[in-house]
């Protein structure tokens, strides 16, 4: 969408110009750092929206993404217009995001307004996650007892690394969970691991049970895995 020089953007028109250059982009870069190489957001908003140049072939690609970047805008506007108490920041944009228009000094702000509501979904994600884990998670076998168990990795932690002498030990933590929602915690001092997201066939001793975040967990030491066909 291009405007004229006489039209001011509507709040909408920004959002979805923001998300459009997000997509496109591959990140979402502040004004604040424009002496990095990556291009500000709002500065390829503000081009894209006053039809001024821009790097080459951003522009047919933003256009491009229009459709999918409108359904974002729509839910980032409507996040964005509600608000939320005792934040500051959220109380600016929800002022800005429910005006008619927008003006120059506002659009750093709505461009934003995409990458916060990313993350507010992000954290309400995982919040979920944790509640359906903490109803499901029940301790798995008995201390000192070698179990199997097909797991689905949820996340590898790359943990500071071990000096013995000359040698260099990588540690991870890696959280695994099976198709009940159980979740095992696993040490891994070896070199090769999985990856997130990996489906495994696992066989680890269990080394002890505990209690994170209401969420039963079972820990397992020397394992061995394998991916699942």
């Amino acid at each position: 969408m291009t405007r004229t020089a006489t039209t001011a953007p509507s709040p909408l028109d920004i959002i979805t110009a923001a998300a459009a250059a997000i997509a496109v982009r591959g990140y979402y870069q502040p004004l604040s750092r424009m002496w990095e190489s990556a291009v500000p957001t709002v500065m390829d908003v503000e081009h894209y929206l006053n039809g001024t140049a821009m790097d080459r072939g951003i522009r047919p690609r933003m256009d491009a993404a229009q459709a999918e970047a409108a359904a974002t805008a729509a839910a980032v506007l409507q996040w964005a217009r509600d608000g939320e108490s005792g934040n500051e920041y959220r109380a600016k944009l929800a002022a800005l995001a429910r005006a008619e228009h927008a003006t120059g000094r506002d659009l750093s702000i709505l461009c934003s307004a995409v990458v916060a509501w990313q993350r507010d979904q992000q954290r309400a994600h995982r919040a979920a996650e944790r509640a359906d884990e903490a109803a499901h998670s029940r301790h798995q076998g008995a201390i000192g007892e070698r179990l199997t168990a097909a797991v689905t990795v949820d996340a590898v932690v790359k943990l500071p690394e071990r000096h013995y002498g000359y040698r260099t030990q990588q540690r991870h933590m890696i959280k695994l969970r099976d198709e009940d929602r159980n979740v095992f915690v696993w040490f891994s001092s070896t070199a090769t691991i999985p990856s997130e997201g990996d489906r495994l066939t696992v066989t680890g001793t269990v080394s002890k049970h505990d209690t994170y975040r209401e969420t039963a967990q079972t820990y397992l030491t020397r394992c061995r895995w394998t991916k699942a066909d």
